[in-house]
């Protein structure tokens, strides 16, 4: 057996749930008069007023408060309007069978999750916390009254270092609304695109609302199936991208499962890896400590 749970781990983990707990209960508790209140006065930069503020707000302990300095950023509402994807694929405001299309809005100063964990070289781990300062809205599709996929901060950032490395003859295994897909096509060293999904009702939505919108279709392969299936099969692909789990309450097993299944010489990423590491490590870490 390994390491127990370590006094790094459980600070990682109190921070951790510190922000789920935010994000759930008053992810607009911060606006811009609380700030005013609170000393802003150009004194003190935004971004650490925010995060000191949140600190409080959160009950934050003298070992969790350095962790909301590095974990809060302000974000540029144009950078994030800018996006290719945004720019090009217009959703309808209306439902098309079981979806429902919106355009949801972050208010002012509304926390969210921004990227992916940040893991510093000492094991400490960041969840990463943004806000803009004006509303900005971005589209999101419903399903039974339940938000299925949007195009937010955190898909894009996350999605940032996968798409660098992608070149040639590429797989997206899991569909969504085709971000990635599409920001892959985008690149002059991407020559085919196969994207692998299940789903019926996904495929359907994406050939007819949004791959049409794409500038390089032609790039594009829809393939019907089980990405297992695929993984276990797969060959002559230059690089593949997984992303099948929603978080990684679903996903820690099937990333593992789909690690077993590398080809050598194929270059493999895995969205939301960072985070899904951690609940490895905890897991494996809780069991030790439990041995």
């Amino acid at each position: 057996m390994g390491e127990g749970i370590t006094p790094l781990m459980e600070r990682n983990n109190a921070f951790a749930w510190m922000v789920v707990d935010y994000l759930d209960r008053m992810p607009r508790a911060i606006n811009s008069e609380v700030l005013k209140e609170a000393g802003l006065d150009g004194s003190i930069p935004e971004e650490r007023l925010y995060a000191a503020v949140m600190s409080a707000l959160c009950g934050s302990t003298p070992d969790t408060d350095p962790y909301f300095y590095r974990s809060v950023a302000r974000l540029d509402p144009d950078e994030f309007r800018s996006n290719p994807y945004l720019k090009t694929i217009k959703f309808p405001d209306a439902g098309s069978g079981k979806w429902e299309f919106k355009h949801d809005s972050y208010a002012p100063y509304e926390a969210f999750i921004r990227d992916d964990i940040e893991v510093l070289p000492d094991g400490t781990e960041i969840p990463l916390v943004g806000y803009f300062p004006e509303k900005v809205t971005f589209p999101s599709v419903h399903e039974g009254g339940r938000e299925w996929m949007a195009v937010k901060p955190s898909e894009i950032r996350s999605m940032e270092e996968p798409l660098s490395v992608m070149r040639g003859k590429i797989a997206v295994i899991g569909l969504g609304l085709g971000y990635f897909a599409f920001m892959a096509s985008l690149k002059a060293e991407v020559t085919h695109i196969d994207i692998v999904e299940k789903d019926p009702d996904v495929i359907s939505l994406f050939r007819e609302l949004i791959l049409p919108q794409f500038p390089f279709k032609d790039k594009t392969v829809i393939l019907k199936e089980d990405a297992f299936t695929f993984l276990e099969k797969e060959k002559g692909h230059d690089c593949v991208f997984v992303d099948i789990w929603h978080d990684t309450a679903d996903g820690t097993d099937l990333y593992l499962k789909a690690k077993a299944l590398e080809k050598e010489g194929t270059v493999y990423r895995y969205w939301a890896e960072k985070s899904l590491l951690s609940a490895i490590r905890w897991r494996e870490a809780d069991a030790a400590s439990g041995a």
